[in-house]
Formats: C-alpha cells, structure tokens, sequence
C-alpha cells in the first residue's frame, strides 16, 4: 500500500505511486527486479552523493555496496543530511533524509480527539529537529512541500532572524545559498507549470511552485501523504503511510482531525506564548506539548518567513485540490487552516497505526 494504493486513478487521487522517471513503483527495491520481498524496479544506481548536512562532519562518507545505500556518521549533537543515488548520468533515482537525534522517540503523548475516539500518540519534537538551548525548546527543523518526502534547508533557530542554517558538501565545504533562490548550489526556487512527481524526485533540493495550483507539481491528488485517501479537511481515519511519507520508520503525518482538535475548528484561544523560547505549549486533560515557531519557507520564492513568531505544522490532508490542511500556533490562538502545498512547513509526527 506504502506505493501501491489500489483502485484507479482519477484527479485527486493516485492509484499508483511513480519514481523518478513517472512509471509505477513495482516494489520496495530501485535495484532488484524479482518477486516477493525482492521486488523492485531493476534499475541501476551508479553513484551516491550528500546533497547536504547542516553539521560540518556529521556525514564523512556515502557510497553505494550492492543494493544497499551506505554512509559514514562521525560525531554529531544533532544533526540533519540529504543523500541521494543517481543514475550513470547524473539523474536523481531516490533521496533520504537523514537524521540523527538524542530525542526519544518513543516518548509520546496521547491526544484524544473525542467524540470520534481517535487518540494520536504524537512525538515529543519536530520531524528533523535540532535544539539549541532553552532546555530543548530553542533549535531548528527543516522545511516540507505538501505531499513531498524532501527535506528543505532549516533556519538557523535564531529567533526573527530568517537565515538559513549553515549546511555543508561531504567535504566540509559551506555550500549555504545566500538566498533560496542562489542557484550556484542547485538550492533553488523554481517556478514551473509542468513540474510531475517525478520532477520533484530527480530534483530534491528544488523548491518548485506550479502556477496554476500553488503546489509542488502539476497533480493534485488527495493521497500524497495518506495512501488511500479520498477526502478533505478533518479526516478522522488513520493515516495509511505512502513512500513520500518524511517520517522515520513507525511514524507518519498525521490526518487533519488532529489539527482540526488542536486548533477546536478555527480557533483555540489561549494566551501562553512563551516569548523568552518563541512556540506555544498545547495542553489538554494532561496532555502537554511544545511548538516552536520555526516558521516557513513562503510560496513564490521559498524565502524564510515569521521564525520565532509563528509556527505552521502539515497534516496528511488536504483542503481542496490546491491547498494542505494544516495547525497553526500563534501569540494567542490555535487554529486549524490551509496554505499552498508549495509551502514549506514543518511536520509533528506520530505513531502509525
């Protein structure tokens, strides 16, 4: 189901996950072409390269040994890497986000959504999150596209100063973009009205906008995050995870029925902005969680906007065919909305189910 939902396709909803060069994925192998758990696309990964690494170091090797990705992890604090494996010309065939982190994954907290019954058991911090101080509430996170698996360069955790945080090659090399939009580095913005899943794919660094639909790519299907998805707004079904999911094993984005809790419909008002470590704690019948305000990389340039004021969190549904739904922390109300899915936002995850 994680790349073959069933069922046909149609606009909004996508039967068949592609790869890198728009056909079906056939199996969870790019390499292997048998059966069973060995199925796979058959193709050939000729090369293995660090996109980048918000650590100088943290990544010192990456290779390729038979049909397994490999790298090299030296000392870290916390720290976030892009691989990828091309073909023999160069083309982009898969890409993993790579996080290493001292946070303890299996310490979550239960949020019951009420009369429908649905309890999310969600992660203690961001997808990718690094602190920096204010005993674990100050740091950064990369950025998601609606529906894409790619991590987008994070801040640099410093409140309302929208700069990118320092990332480096394999060789130790900064390769930061002065701007989104710096295309010396192939860290860029790119506007595009005929940008496919497979574009984004061979292109992880890419921040692409369509035109015509504000999101990622031409398609606007409702199932890029939950597999077999046909609704919008506060779904309430478990999400079932995709291959474009961004989360670690065991965890996933998370339905909009647990934005549209937290945020009571369209607003929560509370007033307990925490200004000295800039995020709002959400607390419920004892549940209690901290949001940062990390947040966003915008539509039309995918510049850094409102670090240290407000915080913006995806959820796997969409609003309509050309928006997210998504939760939205800011100085005195929760609330539960939409943006472009070009937007780059962060992610909560939780457990699968």
């Amino acid at each position: 189901m994680a790349f073959n939902p069933g069922g046909e396709t149609t606009s909004n909803y996508c039967a068949n996950f592609v790869n890198h060069n728009d056909d079906p994925i056939t199996g969870p192998w790019i390499t292997k072409n048998e059966s069973g758990v060995d199925a796979g696309m058959g193709l050939t990964a000729a090369s293995a390269e660090l996109l980048w690494q918000d650590a100088s170091g943290f990544i010192s090797a990456v290779g390729i040994d038979g049909d397994y990705l490999t790298f090299t992890v030296g000392t870290y604090t916390g720290s976030n890497a892009l691989i990828a494996v091309k073909d023999g010309s160069g083309t982009s065939l898969w890409s993993w986000h790579i996080w290493a982190t001292d946070e303890n994954l299996s310490s979550t907290t239960a949020v019951n959504t009420g009369s429908d019954g649905h309890t999310y058991n969600v992660a203690a911090v961001n997808l990718g999150w690094v602190p920096t101080g204010g005993s674990g509430k100050q740091g950064y996170c990369p950025y998601y596209q609606w529906g894409r698996k790619d991590p987008f360069i994070p801040c640099n955790g410093t409140t309302n100063s929208n700069t990118n945080k320092t990332v480096y090659n394999i060789f130790g090399t900064d390769v930061t973009p002065a701007s989104i939009t710096a295309s010396s580095t192939g860290i860029q913005y790119e506007s595009s009205t005929s940008a496919t899943i497979a574009t984004n794919i061979q292109n992880p660094i890419k921040h692409y906008q369509n035109s015509s639909n504000y999101g990622p790519v031409t398609t606007t299907y409702y199932n890029m995050w939950d597999a077999q998805n046909t609704a919008v707004d506060n779904v309430i079904t478990a999400t079932k995870k995709t291959i474009y999911d961004p989360c670690p094993p065991g965890f996933c984005v998370p339905t909009g029925n647990l934005c549209y809790f937290m945020g009571n419909g369209n607003s929560r008002s509370d007033s307990n902005w925490d200004w000295t470590n800039s995020g709002k704690t959400w607390t419920l019948d004892g549940a209690s969680m901290f949001f940062p305000a990390a947040g966003y990389r915008s539509a039309g340039s995918g510049a850094l906007n409102h670090v240290g004021t407000y915080s913006y969190f995806w959820s796997a549904t969409p609003g309509n065919a050309n928006v997210g739904r998504q939760l939205r922390p800011s100085s005195n109300v929760w609330k539960y909305g939409s943006n472009n899915r070009c937007i780059g936002l962060s992610v909560r995850p939780v457990t699968e189910e």
